[in-house]
């Protein structure tokens, strides 16, 4: 994200919450513009479900398309991760 905000110059504030699930409750009273959430925790993908900003959960990939979250999702790619880790642990011997 750091990479991204030097590279694009956005003009953003951002807020890092180590933990999420301790502050979740006041969400509906935060005024950011948006919020980039971990959806492999399903307590806060279900937390965040009528706040009114957009959201963009990031997790790990399904096999159905019915599976997925009803937000912008970015998924990972499992193939890729297993292939990285096989190589990783190829080249350690």
């Amino acid at each position: 994200m750091g990479e991204y905000l030097q590279a694009s110059q956005c003009d953003w504030d951002i807020f890092i919450e180590e933990d999420f699930r301790c502050r979740i409750d006041n969400i509906k009273e935060w005024l950011g513009d948006g919020v980039i959430a971990d959806f492999d925790d399903r307590e806060i993908e279900r937390l965040l479900h009528n706040v009114q900003v957009p959201i963009v959960g990031v997790g790990g990939s399904y096999h159905r398309d019915d599976d997925y979250p009803p937000v912008h999702y970015i998924a990972t790619d499992n193939h890729a991760l297993v292939e990285a880790a096989f190589m990783h642990l190829k080249e350690k011997g």
